[in-house]
């Protein structure tokens, strides 16, 4: 008998830390990933993250065998029949190796999307969060969010080390893009900003303010408007709420003093950059210039009507352009010196890259879950998380799936499913 009860506090023990390990891991990819940069190889912001999220791939997988999860729920479901109109196209496409694994310079190919739904499925059933790990997170964020904005102002001892010389003057974090590390601010932002208003603690304000600052820093439009959005839908939910109205105006008027401060301090370069797409033609006619983000879309959205139901594989665009439009691709190189390797609109790669069946799995995927949120609305935790999921979507309407911030938001994603877990007046601060 005592044999047995030794075998059976083994097993248990064993599983707990399984589910230690897979904290870890989920952890280390929201941490640890986005700070990790190398000067060995190109691209020097992509490759490291790479061979982490790789690593962490394998130890998923020996986490799931151990923790034996065969129990899956309909969004487990949806995600897997994602990856499966994702596999689809990669086995058929011209360009495997690329499909699989990624091109050079963007690395997600298959294999790394089936390790964004490891750490969806994983985040979904074992993610432990509490105040101590939240302000570790946030914490974390606004260290890149600081060194963002020391960035801004030309200091950026990161790159001086990779390259020895500053190569972009651009607020990009360790991201590598300013568009990218756009949509890695508005996650955190967003959470904090949430976190500031629903619950207590004038930390999350300080927060806010930091991370606040690097997205205006970035000049990234999408950003800016995904905040927009995200402050507008929040408004409707607190417009009854004397004492959360309150607090929504110290955070206003702390973003807007922290804009004035860095706009006046950079010569109107925030400003300007808002208002440096309005041109007036030789017509006089008013026009928006954009950077060629709407020839992207036009070329890329031909691509898919000519074949709705599959296509080359993810991150194939640029090798499917030059084989199928290469008149247009051509045109495109030469007028603004860069090649199409992405939509630059998320639901659209999915779309031209895999088939509407991809697209179709991923927008009932993110349905259902907006769905469960709303079902839970009065729920503060609900709320905080469909902001920041809704912000995150605005963005990613004019951006793109990376390494450097995808595995990040599939996390989210898988906590937003496990959050059904929570008894509706349960706080997590």
């Amino acid at each position: 008998m005592e044999s047995i009860n030794k075998k059976v506090r083994g097993a248990l023990t064993k599983e707990i830390d399984f589910k230690i390990l897979v904290n870890i891991i989920l952890y280390s990819v929201i941490v640890i990933m986005p700070f990790i940069v190398v000067n060995v190889s190109s691209p020097r912001y992509v490759i490291g993250k790479m061979i982490f999220l790789y690593v962490v791939g394998v130890i998923s997988i020996i986490a799931l065998i151990g923790l034996k999860v065969t129990e899956f729920n309909i969004e487990h479901k949806i995600a897997l029949v994602f990856m499966l109109t994702m596999l689809i196209p990669s086995i058929l496409s011209p360009q495997k190796y690329v499909a699989f694994i990624g091109n050079i310079q963007r690395n997600e190919g298959f294999v790394m999307y089936c390790i964004y739904i490891l750490l969806f499925i994983l985040s979904s059933k074992y993610f432990v969060i509490n105040e101590k790990l939240i302000n570790l997170v946030l914490i974390s964020s606004c260290v890149m969010g600081i060194y963002g904005i020391l960035q801004f102002y030309n200091i950026d001892p990161v790159q001086f080390w990779m390259f020895g010389f500053i190569s972009v003057s651009d607020s990009i974090g360790m991201i590598g893009n300013r568009n990218f590390f756009s949509s890695y601010l508005c996650i955190f932002l967003f959470i904090s900003m949430a976190i500031y208003i629903f619950y207590e603690g004038k930390r999350y304000l300080i927060y806010s303010i930091i991370l606040f600052g690097s997205l205006i820093t970035t000049l990234t439009r999408s950003g800016w408007l995904a905040f927009l959005v995200y402050s507008l839908i929040g408004l409707i939910f607190i417009i009854k709420d004397k004492k959360r109205i309150k607090k929504s105006v110290v955070v206003f008027i702390s973003f807007l003093s922290i804009f004035l401060l860095l706009n006046l301090s950079t010569n109107c370069k925030i400003i300007g950059r808002a208002t440096n797409s309005i041109v007036i033609d030789e017509t006089g006619i008013t026009k928006v210039e954009d950077s060629g983000r709407i020839e992207i879309l036009n070329i890329s959205w031909n691509a898919f009507k000519d074949h709705p139901f599959i296509g080359w594989g993810p991150d194939t665009l640029k090798y499917r352009l030059d084989s199928q439009y290469s008149e247009s691709h051509r045109e495109y190189i030469n007028k603004h010196g860069a090649y199409i390797d992405k939509s630059h609109n998320e639901f659209l790669e999915y779309a031209v890259s895999n088939g509407i069946f991809n697209l179709i799995a991923y927008l009932l995927l993110i349905g259902v879950i907006i769905y469960n949120l709303i079902k839970s609305i009065r729920n503060d935790l609900s709320k905080l998380l469909l902001l920041t999921l809704i912000g995150y979507l605005v963005q990613s309407f004019f951006n793109i799936s990376v390494i450097m911030v995808a595995p990040i938001f599939w996390i989210f994603l898988g906590f937003c499913v496990k959050e059904k877990e929570f008894e509706l007046n349960e706080k997590i601060i």
